[in-house]
């Protein structure tokens, strides 16, 4: 802040407190003024009545009398409509008689000025002085300012209802940050409004906050509840990925040794889930497969319900071996189900040379058990049967050994 002399009442103002006493008629305060002139030491400052390189005039908006005997003014420069910083080294306050011509009242010189800067939307500035003067019988003395310089109710209301550029766009703010670089003491009110709107847009708002995962809006935060949702969803997602690498382990479960049991003696002994098991060797020959003229590589065994609800599937060496089925329920095997090709059966009876032999003969029991029998010249024989002697199937033996039956 600056610093100031004593203002100095010219003779035009001791003029007019003599008249304002003498007539009883109110002293009025009319403008003060600036000047970017600095008076010479040895100026007649009384002497005159009028202020030289006047930058800027205002109305004051305040006055009153303090302790009887001192009127003080209270006036406001602001750098509004200043294009060019400049020092304040004197102040002028002008007054009249009611009905009289407006005079230099008082000149008020700095020692250190304070000095305007140019009008800034960003920082504006505003500088109050409270000019007083020694005056005698100032309490005598009715003391007015122009009332175009005090507060009326309409400012008030302005106040109240402020109006300011509401479009949310400040050239400088484009973000929380620089709109509190804005904020500076003294700023104009209105101005702060209009900057508060910009630099709101850049905080945070419970209207922002996303409390679904319904939206691409990459600049919508997510609230913390929703989060909460989100980290249980990935928990669980882990644990259920664990049971499945579990269910998957036991799928990838593998028989690598020589079974010393039946296939299906071992099916029973397997948790509920699916089982690959792979037969060591070759192949699988044990005694429990369907037919021993196949041989079985691998099998898959289904299980609902260990030891009780069992489904084994067994896979022959070759892709057009058969696959043959069983299925364990009520507490015991229903027996293997075979599925061959027609490729398979054409396989079966396809003989190295010409047949040698065919002939039609029966079973031990009458007729009850017909055989077709065909026999090669490398004595490869093949039999269709038709029995009906304690079971009723057809059979296709291949050197003795049933190979299909139905």
């Amino acid at each position: 802040m600056g610093v100031y002399r004593a203002a100095i009442v010219t003779e035009s103002g001791q003029n007019l407190i003599a008249q304002a006493l003498a007539n009883e008629t109110p002293l009025i305060f009319t403008s003060a003024k600036t000047s970017s002139y600095s008076y010479p030491v040895g100026t007649n400052v009384p002497a005159l009545t009028g202020l030289q390189d006047v930058v800027q005039s205002v109305m004051p908006f305040d006055s009153k009398v303090l302790g009887g005997n001192v009127a003080q003014v209270s006036v406001r420069f602001d750098n509004d409509g200043v294009d060019q910083t400049y020092r304040i080294e004197t102040i002028g306050l002008y007054a009249k008689i009611e009905g009289g011509t407006e005079t230099l009242f008082s000149v008020t010189q700095a020692t250190t000025p304070d000095e305007m800067p140019v009008q800034s939307d960003v920082s504006p500035s505003a500088y109050i002085y409270n000019i007083q003067h020694t005056v005698q019988n100032a309490s005598q003395i009715t003391l007015t300012v122009n009332p175009a310089g005090t507060a009326t109710v309409q400012d008030i209301m302005d106040i109240e209802s402020p109006e300011f550029d509401d479009s949310g766009t400040v050239e400088g703010i484009s973000s929380f940050p620089s709109f509190l670089e804005t904020m500076k003491s003294k700023m104009n009110f209105f101005q702060f409004f209009r900057n508060l709107k910009a630099g709101l847009q850049f905080v945070l708002h419970a209207g922002q906050i996303v409390n679904n995962c319904v939206t691409d809006n990459a600049g919508l935060p997510l609230s913390a509840a929703q989060g909460k949702v989100l980290k249980d969803l990935y928990t669980q997602l882990y644990s259920d990925l664990n049971t499945t690498n579990n269910n998957l382990g036991n799928i990838n479960s593998r028989l690598d040794t020589s079974l010393s049991s039946s296939v299906l003696d071992y099916a029973l002994t397997l948790p509920e889930g699916m089982h690959t098991v792979r037969f060591p060797g070759d192949s699988y020959t044990g005694a429990d497969i369907p037919n021993s003229y196949y041989r079985y590589s691998c099998a898959t065994i289904i299980v609902r319900s260990k030891g009780k609800i069992v489904t084994v599937l067994l896979y022959g060496i070759s892709t057009k071996a058969p696959l043959a089925v069983n299925s364990y329920d009520g507490g015991k095997w229903k027996g293997w189900d075979q599925y061959v090709t027609k490729d398979d059966l054409t396989k079966s009876i396809d003989f190295r040379g010409n047949a040698k032999t065919f002939k039609v003969r029966s079973g031990t029991n009458g007729l009850k058990n017909i055989y077709l029998d065909i026999e090669d010249e490398s004595g490869n024989s093949c039999s269709l049967a038709f029995l009906s002697d304690g079971e009723n199937a057809v059979k296709l033996m291949l050197n003795n050994k049933v190979i299909w039956t139905k």
